[in-house]
C-alpha cells in the first residue's frame, strides 16, 4: 500500500476473492492469488489450469507485488489518482477498468471489505 498507493483492504479482498482466501486451485499450484492470466507479453513462468494459462509464481510474495503494478499501469493506471484509503473508488475504477467481466465486481469487492472490516488497514 505505502509503495503503490493501492488500498490494502483492495488487494486482500482480491485475493480473498480470486484465490479463494488461498485455497483455490490457482494460488496452491501457482501461487497466483488473483488468478491473473498470462497474458501476451508475460515471459515468466507459467501453468494452464483447465484450459486457461495462468501466471506461475515461486511465493506469494511475487504475485502480491506483481498484482500491485498490474493495477497501478497500463489501463488501470487512472486509479493512482484516488486516495490510498478510498477502497469505494478503487473498487468502482477496477469495474469500470474490466479487471473483472462480472457486472457487480465492485460491489462484491465492496462486501468482502465490510464483511472482513478489511478497511481497517488502509491506515
Amino acid at each position: 500500500m505505502n509503495q503503490f498507493g493501492v488500498p490494502a483492504s483492495i488487494t486482500l479482498a482480491q485475493a480473498l476473492l480470486h484465490g479463494q482466501a488461498g485455497t483455490g486451485e490457482v494460488a496452491t499450484k501457482n501461487n497466483n492469488h488473483f488468478s491473473i492470466t498470462c497474458g501476451s507479453s508475460w515471459t515468466e513462468s507459467t501453468r494452464e489450469i483447465q484450459g486457461v494459462c495462468y501466471r506461475s509464481y515461486k511465493n506469494a510474495w511475487q504475485s502480491f507485488r506483481d498484482h500491485s503494478e498490474l493495477i497501478t499501469k497500463g489501463r488501470f493506471v487512472d486509479l493512482k489518482q484516488y486516495s490510498s484509503t478510498d477502497y469505494k473508488q478503487w473498487a468502482k475504477g477496477l469495474q469500470e477498468k474490466g479487471y473483472s467481466t462480472d457486472k457487480t465486481y465492485a460491489d462484491l469487492l465492496i462486501k468482502i471489505i465490510k464483511e472482513h472490516n478489511l478497511d481497517k488497514f488502509d491506515d
